[in-house]
C-alpha cells in the first residue's frame, strides 16, 4: 500500500525578490483617492465604517483617514510581486502581501484560518452578513504556504512577525471544507497551546490503492480527510450539511423524498469509503456536528484517536486523556475552542 507523506517544499526566494524600488516603480504616481469606491466590482462586500476601503499609499503625507476609507503606509521594498495590477491605474495587493498585513490586527488563529482557506480549496463568502450568501467548494488554490512564507521573508518589516511565524507553522495546505480547517487547527498545536498535539497531520492526502485490490474497491485512490501518518488514522468530519432533516430545512413537499434519497445514497458511498480504507490498514474516526457541539464531546471523539495511537505503539490513551484534564491545558483548550466554534455553522 502507497500512503501519503507530506512533501518537503524547497523555499526559493526568486518569486518575490524584486522590490517595487529595484523595479523602477513610480511612486509618485499613487495617490489615495477619498472618494474612491469599489463596489462596483463583483465579490466585495459593502464598504462601511466597520469594514473600510484600505488604500495603500507610500508617503505619509498622502495619509487619509474617514469613516469608510483609510489609508495604509507601504515600503518602498515592498516585493513587485505582492502588488497585482488589476486595471489601469488600479492594483491590488497579492494574497501573499494581504496574509503580512493581516498579521498586524489577527490574532494567530484567524490568521491560521486566513491561511488555511487560501491554501485550501474552499471559499468563504466576501460578506458574513449576507445570508445570501454561501461557502463555495472544489475551488483552486489561491496560494500556497512558500509563498506566502517567501513574501514576508523580502519584506523589510512585518509588524506581527512572530504571530505570521506560528500561524504558518500550524496551517496546512490542502483543507477542503472551513470546518475541516478549523478541526485541523484544534488537533496540531502541542497541549499547552491549546491543541490536542496529534501533529504533524495531512490534509487530503491521496492514497493509493494496490493494483491487486482495486477489484474489490471503489476508487483506485482514496483522500482522508485529516490524515495522521504516522498511526494511519484518518479523522472524518461529517457535516451538517449532509445531514440535516428536510423537515426543518423549508423544503417544500416535492422535495423531500429526492433530498432524502440523495442523502441516503452519499451516505451508503461513505460506509464504503470508510470500508475500504479501513480495509487499506487505515483507521477512521468519524468526527460529527455533534461532537463538536462542545468541548467535552470532541474530547470523547479524540479519545478513539487516542485509543487507535495506543494499540499502534504509542502512548496510552488514559495517560493521553489524564495530560487533557490538566488545569492549564484544558483553560487552552477552552479558549481555543470557544474561538474556532462557538459561532461556527456546523
Amino acid at each position: 500500500m502507497q500512503l501519503p507523506c507530506q512533501s518537503k517544499t524547497l523555499l526559493k526566494h526568486e518569486l518575490f525578490s524584486e522590490s517595487l524600488e529595484t523595479e523602477g516603480f513610480d511612486f509618485d504616481s499613487v495617490v489615495a483617492n477619498k472618494n474612491a469606491c469599489l463596489t462596483l466590482f463583483d465579490g466585495l462586500p459593502e464598504i462601511s465604517p466597520i469594514q473600510p476601503l484600505e488604500l495603500g499609499v507610500f508617503d505619509k503625507n498622502r495619509e487619509i483617514r474617514r469613516k469608510r476609507l483609510q489609508t495604509r503606509m507601504l515600503s518602498r521594498k515592498t516585493p513587485a510581486a505582492g502588488i497585482l495590477q488589476l486595471l489601469p491605474g488600479i492594483a491590488i495587493a497579492s494574497p501573499e502581501l494581504c496574509v503580512t498585513q493581516l498579521a498586524m490586527t489577527f490574532d494567530i488563529l484567524e490568521l491560521v484560518e486566513v491561511i488555511m482557506e487560501l491554501t485550501g480549496s474552499y471559499s468563504l463568502p466576501a460578506n458574513e452578513l449576507d445570508s445570501t450568501a454561501h461557502t463555495v467548494y472544489n475551488t483552486a488554490p489561491v496560494t500556497t504556504r512558500a509563498r506566502i512564507e517567501e513574501c514576508a521573508w523580502h519584506l523589510p518589516r512585518i509588524y506581527g512577525q512572530r504571530k505570521l511565524e506560528q500561524a504558518l507553522k500550524i496551517a496546512m495546505e490542502g483543507a477542503a471544507s472551513p470546518v475541516e480547517s478549523k478541526l485541523a487547527i484544534f488537533l496540531k498545536p502541542p497541549l499547552r497551546k491549546g491543541g490536542y498535539g496529534l501533529g504533524p497531520l495531512a490534509l487530503n492526502p491521496q492514497i493509493v490503492v494496490p493494483e491487486e485490490f482495486r477489484r474489490y474497491m471503489q476508487k483506485d485512490c482514496y483522500y482522508p480527510d485529516i490524515f495522521l501518518p504516522a498511526h494511519c488514522i484518518d479523522i472524518e468530519y461529517e457535516s451538517t450539511e449532509f445531514h440535516l432533516d428536510p423537515l426543518f430545512a423549508n423544503f417544500e413537499y416535492c422535495q423531500q423524498n429526492p433530498f432524502r434519497r440523495e442523502q441516503a445514497n452519499k451516505a451508503a458511498a461513505d460506509r464504503q469509503r470508510f470500508r475500504d480504507l479501513q480495509a487499506l490498514g487505515v483507521h477512521v474516526v468519524p468526527v460529527t456536528a455533534a461532537d463538536i457541539a462542545n468541548r467535552a464531546s470532541l474530547d470523547r471523539a479524540i479519545w478513539a484517536v487516542a485509543r487507535y495511537i495506543e494499540l499502534d505503539g504509542g502512548e496510552s490513551a488514559e495517560l493521553f486523556m489524564e495530560k487533557l484534564e490538566e488545569h492549564e491545558n484544558r483553560h487552552a483548550r477552552d479558549m481555543a475552542f470557544d474561538k474556532l466554534f462557538k459561532h461556527s455553522n456546523v
